[in-house]
Order: structure tokens, then C-alpha cells, then sequence
């Protein structure tokens, strides 16, 4: 273990933010029927932000929550908002199957990290 430099300033833990319980569901982004730029075959690809979607990361949230907002959602982990498409009180992870979409599926605490 090496002993802290002095004058060093230590990393920070980031702040997070409660915002409250959130109704949690999941899109494939391979579907049709769960997200409307999909073709069946490969992933829709590009979001509202204009970033390609990364399973398991990008989630849609409502405008409250501006494009690049990273949140953790309790039992879940990190996500960044980078897509639109759900109302208030609402998330939607982008996510590799229906199966998965289904796992996911509840209400719970999130946080905004800052």
C-alpha cells in the first residue's frame, strides 16, 4: 500500500441524486414491434440523440432528463439517457431480447448521478 502524497487530493465519489421510483421496462432494438426504426435484423442503430445504441447502457427517458443525464437505477446499474419515447415516471432500457426486456420489467429507485 503506498502512503497518500501530501497535498494530494483524493478522487471524489460522484454525488447522486434520489429521483424518485420508476417504472422500468425494456425495448429491443432489434424488434419491430419494440422500437420503430428496427428492421428484424439488426439493431435499430442510431437514437434520438443521434448516438448508436449500446445494449445494456442506453435507456429512453422522458425531456425532463436531458440527452447524456447518467442515472443508476437500484439492482440494475449505470445507464445513460440517449433516446426518447416513454412518458414521466418511466424508463425503458435498450436491451439484446424480449427475455431480457421481461427480466427487467418493475419499479425502482433511481438516482441521477452528477
Amino acid at each position: 500500500m503506498n502512503p497518500a502524497v501530501e497535498g494530494e487530493i483524493p478522487p471524489s465519489e460522484p454525488e447522486m441524486v434520489y429521483i424518485g421510483e420508476f417504472k422500468v421496462t425494456g425495448y429491443d432494438p432489434y424488434c419491430t414491434h419494440c422500437c420503430s426504426r428496427a428492421d428484424g435484423v439488426t439493431a435499430s442503430g442510431v437514437t434520438a440523440s443521434g448516438v448508436t445504441v449500446t445494449e445494456g447502457y442506453t435507456v429512453a427517458m422522458c425531456r425532463d432528463y436531458p440527452f447524456g443525464t447518467v442515472i443508476y437505477i437500484e439492482g440494475l446499474g449505470t445507464f445513460e439517457v440517449q433516446d426518447r419515447g416513454v412518458g414521466s415516471g418511466k424508463i425503458d432500457i435498450a436491451l439484446g431480447s424480449h427475455a431480457e426486456c421481461y427480466a427487467v420489467t418493475g419499479r425502482y429507485p433511481v438516482w441521477v448521478i452528477q
